[in-house]
């Protein structure tokens, strides 16, 4: 069609459309005509066509004489046309919109909307986006809400540009083709018509209806079952027995065969008239955020160790399981939101702890993971509950920065309490736990100067860790025998991060606990078997290994002599472990480090580790024997042959198995 300009004859317009529609009528006739009678198929197509386009013309002309009415009483009329046309004047743009709607839908109703009709349409609403979508959705026969007012528009918008920039071209038969080209209307598929939720909850009132209706036919049809038994009992007892018992009592077989199908269907029908009803698991609030039984639930996942991509997936299951429908949940960032709300949730929970508390134990720890440096607080209250304050990753493992650490820990709990600061949780902390290094103790002294500045009359204790001087034990042990092994030249293949005796006892370990590298089952048999040793001395490296090094040191050297003679009489071919194993408990040098191993833990290691892992002991007892260990290796130093010989012990008598 061609663009409506605001000077256009309408009459002389409407006339040149009601004579096109004449003309195309004579052409259906004539097509008709041309057909062969043998063809009725053909024409009785062609008469279809053409009762469909009247009955469009028919509807267009209706519209035209409906918008004529409504404009006469503002218009002049022309008595040969019978059109409003008002002359030497422009179109308002409400008629100019109602007019271009008529014109529009004879051309929906013989084709389909041309990029030149989305051009003229953009060009007489002026480019507002609500008439372009609204009258474009009508001419395509889209409903308003399947297509977004912006996604029609751009289209729209790129069709003029094309159309402007074709003309600037001067390529007629190109733009001339594009004009022609049918405009694509991108319908939304998630976009949902309005009836749809009411069509959904009609549906959902017809099921449940449905289903009673059943129920209740059901029962009634069980009623009347029962009924009809009692009655044939009732014949029963009137008639003569002999005649009527077979009989009867098929009957009777029957009836309760079917009462019992239609009771086990009642059953089912009940179980499965289950609310299906969809779980709403956000507020009507602005935003609409997640309600507290969600943010509840993963409240307790998160803090019990779940990943964040599995919350969801476990949600989901066990709402399925018990045929019920949630609806949608977080995402792996809304959850990771909701971590951090437990963070800031747990930290008022602290914050509320350390007000109701009188007598505070602060636990401070840092280790060093693959050269980072991470540095954590705990604190105790008088009901030996323990609370995490926080653990944080620092820059080194400076006393200065181990105090900054602590004081923005307290801050931040601070932060959650109306009633707390940090001076006053400082002031509630009466007790220090810390490990035996230099640098906890000087951050046990900055903190108590702090703390008694703030309240002059409190004190605090510091105690420290009863197994921390194994550790230290250990550690120093493993630097001698690394030592004595370059002195002696120890020149067996093996890892160089540790001492070849360090070494034995671990792959000593997995021969008795590995199927893998080791041999477990056929070693402990030979050793039962031949030797009679049914009691393995060698435990299984887990964990801290100061607490099994000294102990596996005295069975390795216990069991050398069995391994060296299993290992070449019973074994044919030997791994890397085994042939690591078996030449080394063929090295004196190592054997004899085993061997002072051993001694250390029969008299030191053990007896101190019975003491220090007893739970009833108090940690402020445990002093006299940190005391006792101290002065028993200044002996030892002094004189060695006092240890050896067995005069000096580390008790008043000594612990064997």
């Amino acid at each position: 069609m061609s663009s409506l300009d605001g000077r256009v004859d309408a009459g002389h317009k409407c006339q040149e459309i009601a004579s096109s529609i004449k003309l195309l009528l004579d052409a259906f006739n004539k097509v008709i005509e041309d057909v062969p009678s043998s063809d009725s198929g053909s024409k009785q197509i062609l008469e279809d066509r053409k009762k469909e386009f009247v009955r469009y013309s028919k509807k267009f002309s209706n519209m035209l004489k409906k918008f004529f009415q409504r404009q006469q009483s503002k218009t002049k009329c022309f008595p040969e046309c019978k059109l409003p046309y008002i002359p030497n004047q422009r179109y308002s743009k409400n008629s100019k919109t109602r007019m271009l709607l008529i014109l529009k839908i004879v051309g929906r109703s013989i084709t389909m909307v041309t990029n030149n009709v989305v051009h003229d349409v953009f060009k007489h609403v002026n480019g507002k986006p609500q008439m372009v979508h609204k009258v474009l959705c009508e001419l395509g026969g889209v409903t308003l809400h399947a297509i977004i007012v912006g996604s029609i528009y751009n289209k729209a918008k790129r069709v003029v540009h094309l159309v402007r920039k074709l003309k600037n071209c001067r390529n007629n038969e190109r733009l001339q083709k594009y004009l022609q080209t049918d405009f694509v209307f991108r319908v939304l598929k998630r976009k949902v018509d309005e009836n749809d939720e009411e069509l959904r909850e009609d549906c959902k009132k017809l099921r449940k209806t449905i289903k009673a209706s059943t129920i209740l036919r059901q029962h009634v049809t069980i009623v009347l079952l029962k009924q009809r038994v009692n009655d044939l009992l009732d014949r029963k007892n009137q008639h003569e027995k002999g005649t009527q018992c077979n009989t009867s009592k098929t009957i009777i077989e029957n009836l309760e065969d079917e009462i019992d199908i239609l009771k086990s269907e009642c059953r089912n029908d009940d179980n499965n008239n289950v609310n299906d009803d969809l779980i709403q698991t956000r507020l009507e609030s602005k935003g609409k955020p997640f309600n507290d039984k969600i943010r509840q639930i993963y409240y307790n996942f998160r803090s019990r160790g779940i990943g964040l991509q599995h919350c969801a997936p476990l949600i989901k299951c066990v709402f399925n399981s018990l045929n019920m429908e949630i609806g949608d949940l977080p995402s792996k960032t809304t959850a990771c939101n909701l971590t951090t709300e437990l963070g800031l949730i747990a930290k008022q929970h602290i914050g509320e702890e350390i007000d109701n508390a009188e007598n505070v134990t602060m636990h401070r720890d840092a280790t060093t993971k693959l050269g980072r440096h991470f540095y954590g607080v705990q604190i105790t209250n008088e009901k030996q509950q323990t609370f995490t304050t926080g653990l944080k990753e620092v820059t080194d493992g400076k006393a200065t920065t181990y105090v900054e650490c602590t004081n923005n820990f307290f801050q931040e709990v601070a932060q959650f309490s109306e009633t707390l600061d940090p001076p006053n949780i400082f002031g509630k902390v009466k007790n220090f736990m810390t490990d035996r290094s230099a640098t906890e103790n000087k951050v046990n002294k900055i903190l108590a100067t702090e703390i008694s500045a703030s309240s002059p009359t409190n004190t605090v204790q510091s105690f420290k860790c009863a197994v921390h001087p194994l550790l230290q034990f250990f550690e120093v042990c493993e630097k001698e025998i690394s030592k004595l092994e370059s002195e002696f030249k120890v020149n067996i293949q093996y890892e160089k991060r540790e001492s070849a005796t360090h070494c034995l006892i671990r792959f000593l370990s997995k021969l008795f606990f590995k199927d893998g590298s080791g041999d477990p089952l056929f070693t402990k048999i030979y050793l039962k078997k031949h030797h009679g040793i049914f009691d393995i001395p060698i435990l299984n490296f887990r964990g801290n290994r100061f607490k099994t090094f000294f102990h596996n040191a005295r069975g390795t050297f216990y069991l050398a002599q069995y391994l060296v003679t299993y290992f070449k009489t019973f074994k044919s071919t030997l791994n890397y472990t085994q042939n690591f194993i078996l030449a080394a408990l063929q090295n004196k040098e190592i054997l004899c480090v085993c061997r002072a191993l051993g001694i250390l833990c029969q008299t030191i290691t053990k007896p101190y580790w019975t003491i220090a892992g007893n739970y009833e002991m108090l940690a402020i007892n445990i002093g006299p024997t940190y005391n006792r260990i101290i002065e028993l290796l200044d002996i030892c130093e002094k004189n060695p042959e006092l240890y050896l010989e067995n005069v000096a012990y580390f008790f008043y008598y000594l612990i064997f198995d």
